[in-house]
């Protein structure tokens, strides 16, 4: 199984100009390799927020990244995947990822408390074998 706990792109919560179109032309090139990769799942990184919600939701989805938080929303912008189910070894893997709440989020980005949203995301995938959490925290 391969998955990242967020921040892909960027360490950093600021991001403007220039700099900020050079990282978003990187983003691609790392989500590219991820998805060579067989990526199963990424959590967001409130780094990788600092690219732009827009951007890293079309760059995940172009890419064929699954992009992953149970418990973060951004206005104006549709839900984040809250969990997915795979299989390897004929064990029914599911995988969620959360952010920390007092994380350096966008304008209009908030995170509720991670452990209602985990259980959520988790019980919507039925009966698993392995439960796995990506902390971003």
């Amino acid at each position: 199984m391969v998955v990242d706990a967020g921040d892909f792109a960027w360490k950093n919560t600021t991001l403007t100009g220039l700099r900020a179109e050079q990282q978003q032309i990187e983003g691609r090139l790392i989500l590219d390799s991820m998805a060579l990769s067989g990526m199963d799942a990424m959590a967001v990184g409130e780094s990788d927020l600092s690219l732009g919600v827009q951007w890293l939701q079309e760059a995940t989805a172009a890419a064929g990244v699954p992009l992953l938080s149970a418990n973060l929303d951004c206005e104006g912008f549709a839900k984040f995947e809250p969990a997915r189910r795979v299989e390897r070894a004929g064990l029914r893997i599911g995988i969620t990822a959360i952010i920390a709440e007092d994380s350096r989020l966008p304008a209009g980005c908030s995170a509720r408390d991670p452990g209602p949203a985990v259980r959520e995301a988790l019980d919507g995938l039925g009966e698993l074998d392995i439960r796995v959490i990506l902390s971003h925290q």
